[in-house]
């Protein structure tokens, strides 16, 4: 028995919106152990701004992802980098940015 696999197109991708979602997600958990655990002021009111940039990001992301799937899948790259360099910068490790 053979089977004709010509018509059959496999998507294995991720949604953008997956890795949009997950950043939020992951920013708001860093958000919430820098406010509950005793850090000082200043490293609070960074984690604060990253966490809404990231949101921001997310926001449109998802927006441009609803307008055009192109441009949105850019935008989520775009995003990634921005999210990797926030992580490495809260690191303070330039060995943070290697992976």
């Amino acid at each position: 028995m053979t089977t004709d696999l010509r018509g059959v197109t496999s998507e294995m991708r991720m949604s953008p919106k997956v890795v949009l979602g997950g950043l939020v997600v992951l920013q708001a958990v860093i958000y919430l152990v820098v406010e509950l655990l005793p850090y000082s002021r200043s490293v609070v009111n960074m984690a604060v701004t990253r966490f809404f940039v990231l949101f921001l990001a997310g926001g449109v992301g998802w927006y441009v992802l609803n307008w055009r799937d192109a441009v949105g899948r850019w935008f989520t790259v775009f995003a990634m980098v921005v999210g990797m360099a926030f992580a490495g910068l809260s690191l303070a490790s330039p060995a943070a940015l290697s992976w």
